[in-house]
């Protein structure tokens, strides 16, 4: 019996220097307070299908920006561009949800990236979901690469308008 308590009491006391060799602090004994820990950092979300839905906002000049979320990708993608004297250009999505062409999925940061070619325009994108109900953007067209026909003009060539616009979750 002697044997086995002096076994238990050296594996104790062993198993308690090394616990305290590691940093590791013994259980409070009761009525210690044992000392606050430090909060995680938040997380970013696993998953982007908090931003599933429908999305509507403006331009820096009052134009008109929408698309859908849906599994956590932006499809559906539109937005106005101003060309000046009354030109106002609808940019959009292929209507079509082959991933190469019109959906582009949302990093778990909660923004994305892409460039999508519509019959006139070549246009960068950058989206940021600023929470869950909202967010914000940039646009940079590369240049006109087909015919835009408005206000009694054709453009079939030149800069385009960048700029920014905010959205929220309709």
């Amino acid at each position: 019996m002697t044997i086995r308590w002096t076994w238990a009491a050296a594996w104790i006391v062993g198993a308690g220097l090394i616990a305290g060799g590691c940093g590791s602090t013994a259980d409070p004994a009761p009525g210690d307070t044992p000392a606050p820990s430090n909060p995680a950092a938040a997380q970013t979300p696993t998953t982007t299908a908090i931003f599933d839905g429908r999305w509507r906002g403006t331009t820096s000049v009052g134009n008109g920006v929408s698309f859908r979320v849906l599994s956590g990708q932006l499809t559906e993608f539109s937005i106005e561009l101003d060309f000046g004297s009354g030109c106002v250009y609808r940019a959009k999505t292929p209507p079509t949800f082959d991933p190469v062409d019109a959906v582009f999925p949302i990093r778990t940061d909660g923004k994305l990236s892409f460039t999508f070619q519509d019959p006139a325009l070549r246009t960068i994108v950058n989206v940021e979901f600023t929470s869950a109900t909202t967010g914000r953007g940039t646009i940079d067209s590369t240049g006109v690469i087909g015919r835009i026909d408005c206000s009694g003009r054709t453009i079939t060539s030149g800069s385009t308008p960048a700029g920014s616009f905010t959205f929220t979750k309709q």
